[in-house]
């Protein structure tokens, strides 16, 4: 779990937007918290099968924006390894943005589009393997209708955030689990009365 106090990183313009969203940086914000742990660009370029330059250029851009930072340094074979983690950090996309509600829409598309493909992707070979059961072990997937007060929605809210923030980090015996998680209020009237 991280320590450190969590922010609120705003994201106001179109260029921190362009910034942000990037596909290949978001496959770097991915493969970070799926290490769990501060990794260097040449771990990502590895792991993303791009230059240790390039991995190093988008972290910088992604630094710029406060969502990455420097951990800590090594010197690794007589060069200097830096070594980034996460910034725990909120990622506002709706307040006050300047980019425009297509930028907006289109990275909460990516967002979710990337989180679905995921989510197949992991579960393709169950579903292909003839028998299979598939259960919560390699995944799961929940849709439906809740009924909530105001409090009850901070509540809820309070409850994921910390639940997410307290297991963040890899731990023995522990595996990165993607997540993605979604609600909005539906009724046409927000002050319509509730039906018994």
């Amino acid at each position: 779990m991280n320590h450190e106090e969590e922010k609120v990183i705003c994201i106001q313009s179109e260029q921190e937007l362009r910034i942000l969203m990037l596909p290949l940086r978001q496959r770097m914000l991915k493969a970070m918290r799926r290490a769990g742990r501060p990794m260097t660009a040449k771990e990502l370029s590895v792991a993303l099968g791009i230059t240790p330059s390039s991995a190093a250029h988008h972290l910088k851009k992604l630094q710029s924006l406060g969502i990455v930072a420097l951990d800590h340094s090594e010197l690794i074979h007589g060069i200097q390894a830096h070594y980034m983690r996460l910034v725990p950090a909120t990622i506002s996309l709706f307040s006050q943005n300047e980019a425009g509600l297509d930028c907006v829409e289109a990275t909460v598309q990516n967002i979710v589009s990337s989180a679905l493909n995921g989510f197949l992707e992991a579960m393709r070979p169950a579903w292909e393997s003839k028998g299979q059961t598939i259960d919560s072990e390699k995944g799961d997937i929940m849709s439906g209708v809740v009924h909530l007060t105001q409090a009850e929605v901070d509540e809820l809210d309070a409850l994921l955030r910390r639940f997410f923030e307290q297991h963040d980090q890899c731990r023995e015996g522990t595996h990165p689990w993607d997540y993605l998680v979604m609600g909005f209020r539906t009724d046409a009237d927000p002050d319509r009365s509730p039906t018994p």
